[in-house]
Order: C-alpha cells, then structure tokens, then sequence
C-alpha cells in the first residue's frame, strides 16, 4: 500500500543514501501495464479497499528513475525460473547492489576476475582464464567455512545452499586490448563467449570440489547451488585500476576523491573507445542480457544517458530488459 511512497523515498537527499532501492515487478504486473488495468493493494496477502493503475505506479518509477536514477527493477518471475532450489522457497529480494538473488537469511559471497589481465597480443588467454577460474571458485567456496557470520541463522542458511557469485571486471579494457567496439555485435558475440567459458568451469569446479568435500544438494550434483553473478565491483574495480564490471568506460579521464582526500585520476585510451553516454540505450540493454544468459543470480547495470533522455527511454529500457531475459 506505501507503494508510491516508497518510490519517491530517495527525494529526500538525507535518508537512504547508502544502498541502492528497487522495485519488484512481474510478468503479470506488466499484462495488466499493457491493458492499462488496476491492481489490488494489498499487505503480505491481504487486500486493502483502494486499487490503483498500474500506469500510475509505472510511471512513478520511470519518473524517478529519470530523475534521480532509482529505483531500479527487479523481474521477480524471471528470477524464480532460474531459482536453484525452489523447495527451499520463494526468492523475494536481493543483496543491496540486486546482483544477488537470496532466500532469506542467506547471504553473498562475491568476487570478481579482472577480464583485462586475460588478453594478450589480441586475443584471449583461455586456458589461464580457465585456471583462474577453478582458483577463484575454491577461494569463494572456502569463505563461507571460514567466515564469521553476526547470526547463526545466516551461517546455517549460508552453510546450507553455499552460493557463491563468481563475476568479472575490466569488461571494457578487455574490448580496448583487442580493438573491440563495446556497442558491436562482435562485442555481444564475445561477452556470451567469455562469460559462457567463465560459467563452464566453474560448474566444473564445484562439481569437483563436491566429489572431495561434499555436494551442497546431491541432486544438483555440486558443491555449490549458484555460481556466476555480476556485480558492479565498484570499489574493486577501483583497487584493481580497471573498469568496473561489465560498464563501458564511463569518461576518457576522471578523478575520485577518496574519504582521507586522497585523489586518483582515471584515464584509458583505446581504439573504437566510446564512452558511456555515447552508447545506446538498447545496445545497455542487450550487453546485459548477454552475460545475463551465463550469468545463475543477477547482472547489475548502469544504463547511462543523456540529460535530454526522456522518461518514455526510461520506460523503453526497463521493457527492453525484460523482454530480452534479465
């Protein structure tokens, strides 16, 4: 019922500041969006007298969106399709960055391989990459046994269906080093083929480390329920000098003040390099669902645009990305 309060709830610039909010949405929420229906408010089940327009709540957020870059969406439906162990429940929300699908009192466990460390003379070092891989998913599978969680039932939850989510960063120098456009079809050809190897042996690892340790679920066959995520590795991408998760360069040069007032300055220059801005909305859509195809939990991703972009884009793209399956 607090609905339309609770999209606007970021106006106020002194609260709510340090995560990121979304809204959840469905496959049947955007039928009656076509039909220009109403819905039911209800509370965990139980209806309220009023109805509203589903127009109106979608406006809402496209609005505010426009205006301030949240909320974001969430496809609830799509991300129960690809729930790994429906019969432990419904997943309803996701870690605060929505990369990271959970039930509840589980948590994540991320980390993320530096996609430009991986290209030499044009081309992609595979079986390096595939090694990196196994390192990384044992790394992340360790954490949970060696971690200290505030609640037992975080550790037991945890413990239980061990996800982990394996991402990557540096997607854009990666494209610069071998001369790729990130808004070319050979970009979004190249993304299924780096994420899908990525995927492979993962799975391939858990299976392995499942035969030696133990399977999360012996059905599933594997050490771990979830495996892939992209995160937007904010932070990481920062400490590790490259760009972040699967963004294009978002300037040719910019600077970050840090909290001790230290200054780093940013800068890459790449043949074919176009920054964030320059790229279209439907080519941020698609690269998205793109690794959204290898990808088990969720893909974060910025749409940028410009500052005459129009509420009717916003829209576009949030039908775009669900159509197309993220």
């Amino acid at each position: 019922p607090d609905i339309m309060d609770f999209i606007e709830c970021k106006n106020d610039t002194s609260s709510f500041q340090n995560f990121n909010i979304s809204v959840a949405l469905n496959g049947s929420f955007l039928d009656v969006l076509k039909r220009d229906g109403e819905i039911q408010l209800n509370y965990r089940g139980f209806p309220f007298k009023s109805r509203i327009k589903v127009k109106d709540i979608f406006n809402k957020i496209c609005h505010q969106a426009w205006q301030n870059g949240e909320p974001g969406v969430l496809f609830l439906d799509t991300i129960n399709k690809a729930n790994q162990t429906p019969w432990l429940g419904h997943i309803f929300a996701t870690n605060p960055c929505g990369e990271m699908p959970l039930l509840a009192w589980e948590s994540c466990d991320l980390g993320s391989i530096n996609l430009s460390k991986f290209v030499e003379d044009g081309k992609i070092k595979e079986d390096r990459l595939k090694e990196v891989v196994f390192i990384a998913t044992r790394f992340l599978d360790d954490v949970i046994d060696i971690n200290k969680y505030p609640r037992i039932q975080i550790e037991r939850k945890t413990k239980l269906t061990r996800k982990v989510g394996l991402g990557v960063m540096g997607w854009a120098d990666m494209l610069g080093k071998m001369g790729i456009a990130y808004d070319s079809e050979e970009a979004l050809k190249l993304a299924e083929r780096v994420l899908g190897i990525i995927k492979e042996n993962a799975y391939k690892a858990s299976q392995k480390y499942g035969r030696e340790k133990g399977y999360c679920f012996k059905v599933l066959g594997r050490r771990n329920t979830c495996l892939i995520t992209i995160a937007p590795t904010g932070t990481l991408s920062i400490l590790a000098d490259c760009s972040s998760g699967i963004e294009p360069f978002f300037s040719k040069s910019y600077s970050r003040e840090l909290l001790n007032g230290v200054k780093l300055e940013f800068g890459a220059n790449y043949t074919n390099m176009k920054t964030a801005l320059e790229i279209s909305l439907e080519m941020h859509v698609r690269m998205q669902a793109a690794f959204q195809k290898y990808t088990d939990n969720a893909v974060s991703k910025t749409i940028n645009l410009p500052e005459e972009a129009t509420q009717e884009q916003v829209q576009e793209a949030i039908l775009l990305a669900y159509e197309l399956g993220c």
